[in-house]
């Protein structure tokens, strides 16, 4: 289609410059054609395309639904299927349980993270007191700055450890 277009675009180019050509051989103006003989005018080239069949692509954008013959499963807790519930290729209702994963590796890493939640209290228990100490004997001339910053510090990264844990 776009090679028919500049191939008609280029034809009309081509009649279009010889004509000019034409007019500015006669002087420039035109002659009155009555009682005259034609002038003679060299013949302009002028190109042909034959028209071929092609493809046409175009894109639809729509919206709607899309509903999946196929499902892949995951859990978003990691550890070992104990047992699963259900056969490859079975319906399922949506929230019916497939499989049910082994909970003592998860009972144990819950317990680790109790734990370290608990010593991140501890911590940070311990350095609050420790800062309170600090600032009050500082106030007195018992301790210097920089053991009272050093307290500070103590205290800033066991907040920082209880965000965490």
């Amino acid at each position: 289609m776009m090679r028919i277009r500049v191939l008609t675009a280029g034809a009309i180019i081509l009649v279009l410059a010889g004509g000019l050509m034409a007019l500015r051989a006669r002087g420039g103006a035109p002659t009155p054609a009555v009682n005259q003989p034609a002038a003679q005018v060299a013949p302009v080239l002028v190109g042909v395309a034959t028209a071929q069949r092609g493809d046409f692509v175009t894109t639809v954008t729509a919206t709607g639904t899309v509903a999946s013959l196929q499902a892949k499963i995951a859990s978003t807790l990691p550890g070992v299927v104990a047992e699963v519930f259900v056969t490859e290729g079975q319906r399922v209702q949506a929230g019916a349980p497939l499989m049910r994963l082994r909970t003592d590796q998860m009972a144990a890493t819950e317990a680790q993270a109790r734990a370290g939640v608990a010593q991140a209290k501890a911590a940070l228990n311990l350095a609050d007191i420790s800062v309170r100490r600090m600032r009050e004997l500082s106030q007195s001339g018992a301790v210097s700055r920089q053991e009272l910053d050093a307290a500070e510090a103590r205290f800033a990264a066991a907040q920082a450890q209880r965000e965490l844990a």
